[in-house]
C-alpha cells in the first residue's frame, strides 16, 4: 500500500472518530449522563439569558361556544310534562284467622271468655270463703274445651296406672307438704285417683291435709261423717266421671250474677299403691276409659290419700218442678 492511501486511511479515522465523540456527547447532554453539561444545563434552566431563554408557557385556546340552533328563526317553546299520577297504596291485607287462645295459669278476675268457666269457679271460691293461703296458683289448669281442646290426649298415666283427663273442670293447686312429698317421691311413685266431696266437707278435708274415714275426729273439733255405703273404706276412683256421680259428690246448686248454676266440687288426690283394692263400681258405664271392673278403688290404709288440688265443675241450672218456686221466690 503507498503512503498516499495510508494518509487517506489515517484522516478517515480520525474524522469517524471525531465524529463518533461528538455524537457521543450530544447524548450524554441529552440524557444528563455528563455532569458537566448537566450543571450547564441547571444553571442555564436557574438564570436564563438572552442566549437561553425561558420557556414559553402553552397557549390554551379559548373553548368554541355554539350559537344556539334555530328552527326556522321561530322561538323554541317550553315542554310541558306529562303530570305524574300517582299509583294509590294497596290496601292492607287482614289477617282473619283466628288465632288460639293461650291458657292462663293463674285466676284471673275478669273471664277471659263467656265460655271459659274459669271465672265462675273463682267467684265459688270465694262464696266457700276458703282462704288463700290453701293454694297454689302456680298449678292452677283449666280444661274447659277452649284451654284444652278436643284433639289432645283424655288420658294421663302417672306410676304405671292411668287416670282420665278432667275435661270440663277447673282445677285450682293445693298447697302441699313438700318435704314429705320429695322424700317419698309421691308425684313420681303414688297414683292419681279422683275423690269426690261437698260443700260441707271441702275445707275440713284441705285443713287435714288427707282424706279421712267417716267417723274421724277432725282438727277443728268435728267429726267427719260420709253418707256412703261402705264407711269403713276410703272410696276413689281413677275416673272423674264416677268420682263425680251424685253419691259421691252432691250437686251444689248456687246463684252467681242473678244465674243459677249447679257446682261438684271433686279433689285431685295422690294415693299409695299398696293395699289398694279395686273393684267393680255400683254403675256401669260410666267412662269408656277406665274399665268398669276397676273403676272402684278402696282402701283401709289411714293418710294415704292426699289431695293436692281442687276440681270445680259450673253447669246452668235445669229448673224443675221442686226448685222452681224456690228459684223464683230468690
Amino acid at each position: 500500500m503507498d503512503s498516499g492511501a495510508v494518509a487517506g486511511l489515517a484522516i478517515g479515522c480520525t474524522i469517524s472518530a471525531a465524529i463518533i465523540i461528538i455524537v457521543c456527547i450530544m447524548i450524554s447532554r441529552q440524557l444528563g449522563y455528563c455532569n458537566w453539561f448537566g450543571a450547564n444545563e441547571k444553571k442555564d434552566r436557574r438564570t436564563p439569558t438572552p442566549s437561553n431563554p425561558a420557556p414559553l408557557a402553552p397557549v390554551v385556546a379559548p373553548p368554541i361556544v355554539h350559537p344556539p340552533k334555530k328552527d326556522d328563526h321561530r322561538a323554541s317553546l317550553p315542554v310541558q310534562s306529562k303530570p305524574k299520577v300517582r299509583k294509590p297504596n294497596p290496601l292492607p291485607i287482614l289477617d282473619v284467622t283466628p288465632k288460639p287462645r293461650k291458657e292462663i295459669s293463674s285466676p284471673v278476675d275478669n273471664p277471659a271468655s263467656d265460655l271459659c268457666p274459669k271465672y265462675l269457679c273463682k267467684k265459688y271460691i270465694r262464696i266457700l270463703k276458703l282462704a288463700s293461703g290453701y293454694f297454689n296458683v302456680r298449678h292452677d289448669r283449666c280444661y274447659c274445651s277452649l284451654c284444652y281442646p278436643a284433639e289432645r290426649t283424655s288420658v294421663f298415666t302417672t306410676a304405671g296406672s292411668q287416670y282420665t283427663v278432667p275435661r270440663g273442670w277447673t282445677n285450682f293447686g293445693l298447697q302441699i307438704d313438700e318435704a314429705a312429698f320429695n322424700s317419698n317421691r309421691i308425684f313420681s311413685k303414688w297414683f292419681t285417683t279422683f275423690y269426690g266431696t261437698s260443700r260441707d266437707d271441702v275445707e275440713s278435708i284441705i285443713r287435714n291435709r288427707f282424706i279421712p274415714f267417716s267417723g274421724d275426729n277432725l282438727l277443728d273439733g268435728s267429726v267427719f261423717t260420709r253418707h256412703i255405703y261402705d264407711k269403713r273404706y276410703i272410696l276413689s276412683s281413677p275416673s272423674i266421671n264416677y268420682a263425680s256421680l251424685e253419691r259421691f259428690c252432691p250437686t251444689d246448686t248456687v246463684l252467681i250474677k242473678h244465674k243459677w248454676y249447679d257446682i261438684k266440687i271433686v279433689l285431685a288426690c295422690k294415693q299409695y299403691p299398696l293395699g289398694l283394692l279395686k273393684q267393680r263400681g255400683f254403675k256401669s258405664n260410666v267412662c269408656r276409659i277406665i274399665p268398669d271392673d276397676e273403676i272402684e278403688w278402696k282402701t283401709d290404709q289411714r293418710a294415704t290419700t292426699i289431695p293436692y288440688s281442687i276440681l270445680i265443675r259450673v253447669q246452668g241450672h235445669r229448673c224443675n218442678q221442686q226448685c222452681r218456686s224456690q228459684h223464683s221466690s230468690s
